[in-house]
């Protein structure tokens, strides 16, 4: 949406300002009437000169549209993240060791780091035995939350930070929001820059792959950022993910003639630095490019978009073996009759991938409150039946599935729009990271009166656009018409439109045989007393763009809300 389509909806009354903002007459947060409130036409970033409120658009539209929020697991299952801080004596102890050691303070200074630049970020040396290390304090709101340790030679390269910490974006607490800001892959590159002048600078903790939530928190409401990532292809890949959570709008990428910031400055000048962010450009900005632009384009672009060992995969073996990895941009559908176990398949993929990979997963759901699915999990998790979860069963799962990525989102509004969600999980995407997206299910959003058939199609084919525009893969569960329920359902076998199997890159549908003699309507498939189907599952691919297809064998395990592979 853009910002001035915003502002007009909400009847505010604002005028064009400098600097492509506009001046809004009255702040929506404080009330304050005196045109101190002020968007960024472009960016949406906002803030007020009266109540020091920032943000961005989204956040906006949860205050005024109360747009459904998104809840983790770690916020229904977990306290808040620890926020316990270091012994300040601990690292006085530091500083005062690497004082004394006048090879670590030389093998900085050979790094090219001044003595006041050291003294500034109070670094310290660590020693247990053999083992020397640079200590580099994490500070945030002026108290050191974690510490890093870099092994100096003649051991080997490594890193490592005090577990269980928080390990916010290095110099955060120097971090001027209303100014450019430079991010770095690396403490030391920070530091260099901060020693050259450039001292709005922070940089992630633990290399190009390791932004979190609360980096994208601290950097969101920043309108201009210069990512000043190392020029190998983690880096690059680094800095397009990156750019692409903050938005590529406000990032500019700086391209290094050597390695790092480090071994830049050991060769040229601030005067050379400044002019790699002249020529810097915005991610993703058009352009007209020379032939060896285009090129030097899609090295980076190939670099970046190399298959990750971490691409989403089912968690049953059996049914990775028919999909492979799930690829960006891919729209999977799951198709099957009502109560077959379409929503515990989804659920029990999302666990598998954010819990077995790490990588970051959203289960939204039409049908069930984010409380209904954290049942599920804790009933999964801990092999009881719903209704018989006690609390020692939730505190157990809380203890397990600490910090586990994945994110839900479940039914909280009686309105439901195809915009809201759609930006729901764009924002889930970009301060979340989620790269692998469960959606259950299509036709609960889809009910036009009259032009069904077109608003599925249309809806199906916004949701591959969403899936690629993101680059994250997307497994969406659709509904069979009312037709034979003890039927194998085909290639077009979900109803109102033939446009989703042509949308579709992976087509699955689940078949299990009912229980009893007779025909059996649907009404029947809700029985509390005897299950109405079989347990063995049969997972069809019944079309993939990429694979040959097939069929896989799971079993369902009603009491455990769980597919399984294996007899029962």
């Amino acid at each position: 949406m853009e910002v001035g389509e915003f502002l007009d909806q909400h009847g505010f009354d604002y005028r064009p300002g400098s600097g492509g903002e506009y001046a809004v007459q009255q702040c929506p947060l404080c009330g304050d009437d005196r045109g101190h409130f002020y968007i960024h036409s472009e960016t949406g970033l906002w803030s007020c000169k009266k109540c020091d409120a920032t943000g961005n658009l989204w956040t906006l539209r949860r205050q005024l549209d109360r747009v459904d929020p998104i809840a983790t697991v770690s916020e229904m299952l977990t306290a808040e993240t620890p926020t316990s801080t270091v012994d300040a004596s601990v690292i006085d102890t530091y500083v005062e060791s690497l004082g004394q050691n006048a090879g670590a303070v030389g093998w900085l200074l050979e790094r090219g780091l001044a003595r006041r630049t050291i003294n500034h970020f109070r670094l310290g040396l660590a020693k247990e035995g053999m083992r020397a290390e640079i200590a580099i304090p994490y500070t945030r709101k002026g108290a050191v939350v974690n510490v890093k340790f870099r092994a100096l030679p003649p051991q080997e390269k490594a890193f490592r930070v005090i577990p269980d910490q928080p390990t916010p974006l290095f110099n955060v607490d120097a971090l001027d929001v209303s100014q450019t800001v430079y991010v770095t892959e690396g403490e030391f590159d920070a530091m260099m820059l901060f020693q050259n002048g450039y001292t709005n600078v922070v940089s992630v903790p633990l290399g190009a792959s390791s932004f979190l939530t609360e980096h994208f928190d601290s950097l969101i409401v920043c309108q201009k950022i210069y990512l000043v990532f190392d020029a190998d292809p983690a880096g690059a890949k680094g800095m397009l993910a990156v750019a692409e959570r903050l938005g590529p709008e406000r990032c500019f990428t700086v391209k290094l003639p050597v390695n790092d910031v480090t071994d830049f400055f050991r060769v040229y000048s601030t005067a050379d630095f400044q002019a790699l962010l002249d020529e810097a450009k915005p991610v993703g900005a058009p352009t007209i490019m020379s032939m060896s632009q285009a090129l030097d384009a899609l090295q980076t672009y190939k670099a970046s978009s190399e298959r990750d060992i971490n691409d989403p995969r089912f968690p049953w073996p059996s049914v990775d073996r028919l999909t492979g990895a799930l690829q960006a941009g891919w729209l999977l559908i799951l198709q099957g009759i009502p109560f077959i176990g379409k929503s515990t398949f989804c659920l029990n993929t999302i666990c598998g991938v954010a819990q077995n990979q790490g990588v970051p997963s959203l289960f939204y759901c039409l049908e069930m409150s984010t409380i209904q699915i954290a049942e599920r999990i804790v009933s999964k998790h801990r092999g009881v039946r719903v209704q018989e979860i006690g609390e020692g069963d939730i505190a157990m799962a809380r203890a397990d599935l600490y910090g586990v990525p994945a994110y839900f989102c479940g039914v909280t509004t009686a309105e439901l729009k195809v915009e809201r969600i759609f930006e729901t999980i764009r924002y889930a995407s970009k301060r979340f990271g989620v790269r692998f997206l469960a959606f259950d299910h299509l036709h609960f959003l889809c009910r036009s009166l009259t032009n069904t058939t077109q608003e599925v199609g249309q809806v199906t084919r916004n949701f591959k656009l969403l899936l690629e525009e993101l680059r994250i893969s997307g497994l969406v569960v659709t509904h069979p018409p009312k037709t034979n329920l003890n039927q194998q359902l085909g290639l077009y076998g979900s109803r109102d439109s033939g446009e989703i199997a042509g949308d579709a890159d992976v087509l699955i549908s689940l078949f299990r045989q009912r229980v009893g003699e007779g025909r059996v309507e649907e009404e029947d498939y809700v029985s509390e007393e005897t299950p109405s189907f079989e347990p063995r599952t049969l997972v069809r691919v019944n079309a993939s763009r990429y694979t040959p297809g097939g069929t896989a064998v799971l079993f369902f395990d009603g009491d455990r809300m769980e597919f399984t592979e294996g007899d029962m």
